[in-house]
């Protein structure tokens, strides 16, 4: 929370340093977009990290940056509550970032949903690639299509 208390002040610091009575609304802005960056700075590495990816590695991968981009995005709304004190109703600007939070907070399930989804897929492909091996490794010379015929059978078993 150090962090967010110098970043703060050198992000929008301008703006909270008018002291007490500016309106809630311009505080609550400021407060949501500096938060929104925190977002942005750590999805923006997203692309550079997972831009060669392809498939459900990719998605897992840009679906990871997605959630800990939220969850920085969460935790500097949360410390931000604590710059409400300098908006002339400190009530309602605690309460707006408070929505924000529940907001994001709600996208949870579904973002952690689908990274559980992938990881499965990945993981009951690894298994595949393994009896694949497996039958590869038995098997000294195989005619093309048995060996054809032997994965498909392992494949549509996992269908």
């Amino acid at each position: 929370m150090v962090i967010f208390e110098k970043e703060i002040q050198e992000d929008v610091g301008v703006q909270l340093a008018s002291g007490a009575g500016v309106a809630a609304g311009a505080i609550i802005t400021t407060l949501v977009a500096w938060a929104h960056k925190k977002y942005m700075e750590i999805y923006g590495k997203a692309n550079e990290a997972c831009g060669k990816m392809k498939g459900s590695e990719g998605k897992l991968c840009r679906q990871n940056y997605k959630v800990q981009a939220a969850k920085a995005e969460i935790q500097a709304l949360k410390f931000a509550r604590s710059k409400c004190r300098k908006a002339k109703d400190p009530k309602v600007c605690v309460q707006a970032l408070n929505a924000k939070v529940k907001e994001l907070t709600n996208k949870f399930p579904d973002i952690e949903y689908t990274m559980k989804a992938i990881a499965k897929h990945k993981q009951e492909s690894h298994n595949i690639v393994t009896e694949v091996q497996a039958i590869l490794e038995g098997k000294e010379i195989m005619e093309q299509d048995d060996l054809v015929s032997e994965i498909q059978v392992i494949l549509e078993g996992k269908q």
